[in-house]
């Protein structure tokens, strides 16, 4: 009887991770410590804040007269930061600032990290992507946009318009995906008249790369609803 050898083999080694794979990782990790580092900064960099000019108007109206909730401001849909001003004054009063501040200043790192990930989508190199995103995260000239709590509508339509971008990015049929998208956009109709030209190039995008039926899916309601608000309240 021949005695049978058995022989095996070796696990195969892990593969190396490549030198761009190692820095589009590294890019992440430190535009993820500059967001975490940024909020309490920028929240420090506005303490000093109070309220100002438009976060009046929304605090004097609370939507149950005229002006109501659906009423245009300076021509804007300004629903959502009205709704959010009248919660907090609920909850907190004029006793501190901070609270009305907190979601305009989430609201701009949130649309940071969606730029972020919408320019890798594109294929732009990690850390490229890193230094553009950075660059938007500290931009010291739009501080206004950043630390005023009225602009949480301005900023709310930029972290709308980039999150449909990302969302919509698909094949050429509609997805669930698309329609949560559809949800964000509704709601970024709400937040101000900013959304609109963000809502012109994703319908541009929306055309080229996955067809007039998706761009119908997304034209005909959202466009709609806009033209009935508008005719009714703007």
């Amino acid at each position: 009887m021949t005695q049978a050898t058995l022989v095996t083999e070796a696990p195969p080694a892990p593969a190396e991770v490549s030198a761009p794979a190692r820095a589009d990782r590294w890019s992440a990790r430190v535009f993820a410590a500059a967001v975490v580092a940024a909020l309490p900064l920028l929240l420090w960099s506005g303490r000093d804040h109070w309220f100002f000019l438009d976060d009046w108007w929304a605090l004097t109206r609370d939507g149950l007269g005229s002006p109501g909730y659906l009423d245009d401001h300076n021509g804007h849909w300004s629903t959502l930061v009205r709704l959010d001003f009248r919660l907090n004054f609920e909850l907190w009063g004029l006793s501190t600032y901070l609270p009305y501040q907190v979601p305009v200043v989430l609201a701009h790192l949130g649309a940071a990290v969606l730029l972020r990930q919408v320019t890798r989508r594109t294929g732009v190199r990690g850390w490229i992507a890193t230094a553009a995103a950075l660059a938007f995260l500290l931009f010291g000239s739009g501080r206004e946009n950043m630390l005023f709590a009225f602009q949480f509508s301005q900023t709310g339509s930029v972290l709308c318009g980039l999150a449909m971008f990302l969302l919509a990015d698909g094949a050429r049929s509609v997805t669930r995906r698309d329609w949560l998208a559809l949800g964000v956009g509704v709601v970024g109709l709400m937040t101000s008249g900013i959304f609109l030209p963000f809502l012109v190039g994703f319908g541009v995008t929306t055309l080229l790369r996955r067809g007039g039926r998706v761009l119908v899916f997304y034209a005909l309601p959202l466009g709609s609803i806009f033209a009935a608000w508008y005719l009714a309240y703007g």
